[in-house]
């Protein structure tokens, strides 16, 4: 599964309460840009769904922080792979393999 960081233009509203001018609003508003980093569980010719929340493996795999973003919106997309906390990371494979104690093994559930 890909993990990966999108940027987007999303719409954006003046939130000021009140009438004003046209030029007042067009003065005042631009689409915002947007980022947002995690996991794609789907995606067609039309759009993107994705997860920042990841837990579990197998059948005990859920997700949260869901996003469905329209294609045409996405500026960019990038694979995420510095830093970024797997499954195989050393904390992981040592606890596999028993060779972590208790205290280790909690943080580096955390980390």
């Amino acid at each position: 599964m890909r993990h990966v960081r999108v940027e987007w233009i999303d719409a954006t509203s003046s939130h000021n309460a009140g009438w004003k001018t046209a030029s007042e609003i067009i003065g005042s508003l631009t689409p915002s840009r947007s980022t947002f980093t995690g996991w794609v569980l789907h995606e067609d010719e039309v759009y993107i769904i994705f997860a920042a929340h990841r837990i579990g493996e197998g059948d005990d795999e859920a997700f949260d922080g869901d996003l469905c973003l329209p294609k045409g919106c996405i500026v960019s997309m990038k694979d995420v792979t510095d830093g970024l906390p797997g499954r195989d990371r050393p904390a992981d494979s040592a606890r596999k393999r028993g060779k972590l104690g208790a205290k280790k093994r909690s943080r580096a559930r955390v980390g």
